[in-house]
């Protein structure tokens, strides 16, 4: 595809077709890639590519480069400093008279720039994180599909790191600061049918909140573990789980799941007075400008949902029984 060679404020772009085109659930996303290895890992994402996207359509653009120190010099500001409280960043900066623009730095990947005004994104990656190919999927995550996240957000759109499944016209997202490989799976092998297995997009429509299909690989493991950074694992480290998709759904139940695992399995409800909080103080992907683009979605899936906390244990079938005691009878599991 040939992808335009000069964006917005001047700066030339990628090599003609090093890139892709993507209609995220309407939203027109433009990407120019000079990684090779991260063109290679969004093929994962096929189904969102087109090969032109309509006349008038709101696009936002993004840009994946090699990390060049004298290059992103020019994109720094000296006056940055870092912002308090950044959840989701390894160090996030802001230069006080440029608003809506954000750094962040991550030494495992590389940097980014977020310029929240004109909808644009830049990542630079470093040389380790580009050849590491087991991990091309994170990288995938943290140079193209959060920044993308945090644009989208501000169109309506919000993509984050949560898995939803669905049974039976019942709908529920999975909120979760860790991997749930293992229970995502005993719930497809219980007949739940998969609408995000990492990532799910969510917009309101209708006066509740849509779960969207969301493709992403999982990192696979074959029994629950703490939480670790390049683990090996058994078998392909990044997969996607056999399982029948749904692409569109209404969303029933929240359910936050607590950090960290215990002895035992316990699922709780949350009132209609903390659920709202409980969801927002829980959201995984918190945007840049909370002033200006507060997740009042929370608000809505309190109000359309009903919300539970959990605590896991290391038994993932466990977890399938909790979520069978708040299942309504009515959600029938597939046949097999």
């Amino acid at each position: 595809m040939q992808l335009a060679q000069i964006d917005s404020d001047g700066c030339s772009m990628a090599a003609p077709g090093a890139g892709w085109l993507w209609c995220v659930h309407g939203m027109g996303v433009e990407v120019d890639c000079a990684v090779p290895g991260l063109r290679e890992a969004a093929l994962t994402f096929a189904e969102w590519a087109e090969p032109a996207l309509p006349p008038g359509m709101s696009i936002i653009r993004g840009e994946v480069l090699p990390y060049d120190a004298d290059k992103v010099a020019t994109h720094l500001s000296t006056n940055a400093k870092p912002v308090a409280d950044a959840v989701g960043f390894a160090e996030l900066w802001q230069d006080p008279a440029m608003p809506g623009i954000y750094w962040s730095i991550d030494e495992r990947w590389g940097l980014g720039e977020i310029n929240l005004p004109k909808r644009t994104w830049r990542s630079w990656v470093l040389d380790h994180a580009a050849e590491n190919s087991a991990d091309l999927p994170r990288l995938m995550e943290q140079g193209v599909l959060q920044p993308m996240a945090q644009l989208l957000r501000t169109r309506g759109l919000h993509l984050m790191p949560a898995a939803s499944l669905a049974v039976g016209g019942w709908s529920l997202l999975l909120v979760c600061p860790f991997n749930i490989q293992p229970e995502i799976a005993r719930l497809v092998d219980d007949g739940f049918d998969v609408i995000g297995q990492r990532w799910t997009a969510l917009r309101e429509e209708d006066g509740a909140v849509a779960l969207l299909g969301t493709p992403a690989p999982v990192e696979m493991s074959r029994s629950p573990r703490p939480m670790r950074m390049h683990q090996p694992t058994d078998g392909p480290p990044w997969s996607t789980l056999p399982a029948n998709r749904v692409h569109h759904a209404f969303a029933d139940a929240v359910i936050v799941i607590d950090a960290g695992r215990r002895g035992g399995c316990e699922i709780s409800p949350v009132s209609a007075m903390d659920a709202a909080n409980t969801i927002r103080n829980a959201w995984p992907l918190p945007p840049l400008d909370p002033h200006r683009h507060a997740p009042t979605l929370a608000a809505k899936l309190a109000e359309c949902c009903n919300v539970f906390r959990v605590e896991l244990s290391r038994e993932p079938l466990e977890f399938v029984g909790l979520i069978d005691l708040i299942r309504p009878s009515s959600a029938v599991r597939r046949a097999a």
